[in-house]
């Protein structure tokens, strides 16, 4: 069986995806990790300054090339504790522990919790900030 289709069949059983908060004391980089899914960035002063009803929970999902992938995660990281990604409840990193939901080997995410998400207009300024702040671009060029 080829690792894709291992890895399609893995995602159908659809296991318990783990993760675990990151170092107080240093940024950790997601691209050697391989004991959980995700690192977890969180702040409760930033929880709670953004707080909203769990059921709307919502995210923004960036793609990054693994080469990028640690720098992303600092950027990223810095700029939510300097209070800077509005909205931006918690983040979470994926890892380089094998994931049966990951087709693509050559990315990782990096997900922006954020909501309500039935609010549309103010999701779309939380992502459109996000996506300015980190300069975000893919294979076609800047996000704007």
């Amino acid at each position: 069986m080829s690792r894709k289709e291992n890895k399609l069949k893995g995602a159908a059983a659809a296991t318990h995806q783990t993760y675990r908060r990151q170092s107080l004391t240093h940024f950790e980089d997601p691209t050697v990790e391989r004991e959980v899914n995700y690192i977890l960035e969180e702040q409760e002063s930033l929880a709670i300054k953004f707080e909203h009803e769990e059921s709307k929970s919502g995210k923004w999902i960036l793609f990054v090339e693994h080469a990028s992938m640690f720098s992303m995660w600092k950027k990223s990281c810095n700029l939510y504790s300097q209070g800077k990604l509005e909205g931006v409840t918690s983040l979470k990193a994926s890892t380089a522990k094998d994931n049966s939901r990951t087709i693509v080997d050559a990315y990782g995410v990096i997900m922006f919790h954020c909501g309500p998400c039935d609010d549309k207009n103010l999701m779309m300024h939380y992502g459109k900030n996000i996506v300015e702040l980190l300069s975000y671009f893919n294979k076609r060029g800047y996000i704007p």
